[in-house]
């Protein structure tokens, strides 16, 4: 036969047949069978194929199975197969692979020679993952293994295992659709079928573990559920949504989106299964950065939450949160709020990120009456202002004396560890003022004792001087100050000449130099010799 796919044998009597046309036979059969797989059904595992991965075994075994690849090709493996792991995918990921092989067999004993038989035996392969390899037409996938650097497998993994399956293309006629489970009684399958004009009827449950989107034309309903509906996954409806038994969406953050009105004439509970409230909204125990519950844009938004000792109420985004913006009082531990904000109880307590047991008493009519304080139980008082116009006043309403630490203590400004009775890190700026007027203010500084930038005087050793330049940039003066200076160290500094000698003075700094014998940049910093200074100035 010239064209065995588009002409089938015809016999008669007495016909001459030689092996040609048993081959053309064969192949019009062959292709009319893979055609009708590779446009009818998907490629994949029809039934069997399961894979046995012990962990530690450096061998897998694959169990009796069919399955179907994209050419139509039905791959049959009638007996379980053990496949080595090979000692090239050591460290890798291997994607365990089966496809379709043939090869000649059983020779003749008669005749003319050759093989009597096609042998159609399948080809299990231990391949390296990468992108798009093996190709997934011709090579169907069993297992996803995770093999070690000593070849041994760690993980087993069947999630890249897919089902062959029926592919419908265009429209198809059906009365019916039911859907079998092997394991469950055929009273429990479920059924699509038309139960009147323009409507679907399934005999169970609806379980989406995906999206879900509902469209229909004006003027009518777009999904109605008279049962429950359960969503695991998304589901999105461009429209209304008529609930009249329990809403239930038990995925993540958009496990349903409905973007139109909603209306449930039950119960509503996201992230649970457990009826409770008009509606409740069950999540995993989260921080203030939790997403229960999401009200606005990507940007600025509100969430609200909890956590296993407490809920919680966050503004995200550059927004901050408004309580009442428009107006009316808010009450806490009251129904009757008085004023725009009232407490309930006779006291405020602010803790801080350490509950130190600090309080602020907050009552009465302002400063007319003493019951107005601010303390902490362990002595510690703290008080802090953030950026703003004003800073932190201390004042006597009756303009008498302001008194810290009358009993004894040190004060410390700028400093947690305070050495004396008023130590300060920084400027400190006082009613002092040049002649000109200008008000002066004092800043003090040194040099880091091991890594001074100390230089040796006109790059001789033996010029016995060494000197540095030290930058007040950042005092920021905006002219030439007063500048004292003392030179430290751990040992031969008192010998030394020149250090409180200052040269090249302006607003950002000066130069030092020290003059000893047989003094060098290296030993200098060896002795930790460093310049303290202090600049008084505007």
């Amino acid at each position: 036969m010239a064209d065995p796919i588009d002409r089938r044998l015809h016999y008669f009597d007495g016909q001459f047949l030689k092996a040609d046309d048993f081959t053309d036979e064969q192949s019009y059969h062959v292709d009319r069978q893979r055609r009708h797989n590779r446009l009818f059904h998907t490629p994949g595992i029809a039934e069997g194929l399961a894979v046995t991965a012990d962990q530690g075994a450096r061998e897998v075994t694959v169990a009796p199975g069919t399955a179907v690849d994209g050419a139509g090709r039905q791959i049959v493996l009638p007996q379980s197969r053990t496949v080595a792991i090979s000692e090239a995918l050591k460290g890798k990921t291997v994607l365990l692979v089966v496809s379709y092989h043939e090869e000649p067999a059983d020779a003749a004993t008669t005749g003319g020679g050759g093989d009597t038989r096609w042998l159609e035996r399948p080809q299990i392969e231990a391949l390296e993952e990468t992108e798009g390899m093996p190709p997934p037409e011709s090579h169907i996938r069993l297992a996803r293994l995770q093999i070690d650097a000593q070849g041994r497998v760690t993980a087993h993994d069947d999630d890249v295992r897919s089902r062959a399956g029926v592919s419908l293309r265009g429209e198809a006629e059906l009365e019916k659709l039911v859907l079998l489970k092997s394991g469950v009684a055929p009273s429990g399958w479920p059924s699509l079928s038309c139960s009147a004009a323009n409507m679907a009827w399934l005999s169970s449950a609806l379980t989406v573990n995906s999206s879900l989107s509902v469209k229909s034309s004006a003027n009518v309903a777009q999904l109605v559920v008279s049962g429950d509906l359960v969503a695991n996954r998304n589901a999105t409806l461009k429209g209304s949504l008529t609930i009249q038994g329990e809403l239930i969406a038990s995925g993540g953050v958009k496990a349903l989106t409905v973007k139109g009105p909603l209306q449930v004439d039950g119960k509503a509970t996201v992230g649970t299964a457990q009826r409770g409230a008009g509606l409740q909204i069950l999540n995993k125990q989260q921080e203030a950065n939790g997403d229960s519950l999401i009200i606005g844009r990507s940007g600025s938004h509100l969430r609200l939450g909890y956590h296993g000792s407490y809920s919680w109420i966050q503004s995200h985004g550059s927004k901050p949160l408004a309580i009442n913006p428009l107006g009316n009082n808010v009450g806490i531990l009251t129904t009757a709020p008085a004023a725009a904000l009232h407490i309930g109880k006779s006291g405020l307590a602010l803790f801080g990120p350490n509950r130190w047991n600090a309080y602020l008493a907050v009552g009465g009519d302002s400063r007319t009456r003493t019951d107005a304080s601010v303390a902490a139980s362990n002595g510690n008082l703290h008080i802090d202002a953030k950026e703003g116009s004003f800073g932190i006043y201390l004042n006597h309403y009756a303009k008498n004396k302001t008194v810290l630490n009358a009993t004894g203590g040190n004060v410390g400004i700028g400093t947690t560890n305070p050495v004396a009775k008023l130590h300060v890190v920084g400027d400190l700026l006082g009613a002092a003022k040049r002649i000109d007027g200008a008000q002066l203010r004092m800043v003090s500084g040194s040099t880091p004792a091991t890594t001074t930038a100390w230089k040796q005087y006109n790059n001789n050793p033996a010029s016995n001087g060494v000197f540095v330049d030290i930058n007040t940039s950042a005092a920021g003066f905006k002219s030439t100050p007063f500048y004292i200076t003392s030179l430290g160290g751990n040992g031969g500094h008192w010998t030394t000449m020149g250090a409180t000698s200052i040269y090249s003075a302006s607003k950002t700094g000066f130069r030092v130099y020290v003059n000893q014998t047989g003094i060098t940049p290296a030993n200098a910093r060896s002795r930790r010799f460093h310049i303290n200074w202090l600049a008084i100035g505007a």
